[in-house]
């Protein structure tokens, strides 16, 4: 069974008799939050970021010298063959 709520029916919804007070307790709730953990948070991204940067590169340099040992194997397997 749906149940659908007019706006006159925010009560209902929020639990507040006050319909608008449960958006600034949100908004002071998230605004603490960040103070809180912002910059921890921050800190742990720059790490991640910055441990992703090196596997990216390590990755890179890998699959360059992957392609020069297949190149390089292309260019032997196509050689003619000469008989002597």
């Amino acid at each position: 069974m749906l149940l659908f709520l007019s706006s006159t029916d925010s009560t209902a919804r929020t639990g507040h008799e006050n319909g608008g007070d449960w958006q600034g307790e949100v908004y002071q709730k998230i605004k603490a939050m960040k103070e809180t953990y912002f910059s921890e948070l921050n800190e742990i991204h720059q790490k991640i970021a910055a441990k992703l940067l090196q596997v990216e590169v390590g990755l890179s340099f890998h699959i360059i010298n992957l392609q020069r040992l297949i190149e390089s194997n292309c260019r032997n397997l196509c050689l003619p063959v000469s008989l002597n």
